[in-house]
């Protein structure tokens, strides 16, 4: 757990804490070393890191790099990219007082919570899903739907190069073998279908 806050405060320190690893809006198509992954994001106050890792005996293993994307939606999503055949995961979420907030109170997927795991394909751009997260005491309610043709209107608009190649990605819910810290916030997803 120390290893991914201090991955997450280089992160803070490197991008003025509001975002890392976003991508340009006159991004071009990926060529086949990297991808561009897009994830639908609500509400708006919310921001996630996603670090790499690997995928051992069923969990996954957080690497002691800084984050791949760490950041806030814009217009409802978050676009990264990130080099083919890279295991990521969701595995913090800051919770701010608006978007415009630097600073709010830290989840972690610990202690066995399971969270957004998806490999990275070569050349292409994928649309992961979508994620609204809700605050409820110390816990955060998680709920995930798909919506590709959302996407697709979204990416039109903010990344027209990129929005005729957009197609449907897919990720699992796994736990991670991080562990929580007695002084940290913990990340108790509570799984809640939605069928929007």
């Amino acid at each position: 757990m120390l290893r991914q806050l201090a991955c997450l405060m280089v992160s803070f320190i490197c991008t003025g804490c509001t975002s890392m690893g976003r991508a340009d809006t006159k991004i071009e198509a990926p060529d086949k070393n990297q991808s561009i992954f897009v994830i639908g994001l609500t509400p708006e106050n919310h921001r996630i890191g996603v670090f790499g890792g690997s995928e051992k005996d069923g969990r996954f293993k957080q690497n002691w790099l800084p984050a791949v994307l760490y950041g806030g939606a814009q217009g409802g999503y978050i676009v990264g990219k990130a080099h083919a055949g890279a295991t990521l995961a969701i595995t913090a979420v800051q919770v701010t007082e608006n978007e415009k907030s630097v600073v709010g109170t830290d989840f972690q997927a610990c202690n066995g919570a399971k969270t957004v795991v998806f490999q990275v394909p070569p050349g292409k751009v994928i649309y992961l899903g979508s994620v609204d997260y809700h605050v409820d005491g110390k816990s955060l309610e998680v709920r995930y739907w798909n919506d590709l043709d959302g996407a697709r209107r979204y990416l039109s608009g903010a990344y027209p190069a990129i929005a005729d190649r957009v197609e449907q990605g897919s990720y699992r819910l796994l736990p991670t073998d991080l562990t929580c810290e007695q002084n940290t916030t913990v990340y108790v997803p509570v799984y809640i279908p939605t069928s929007r």
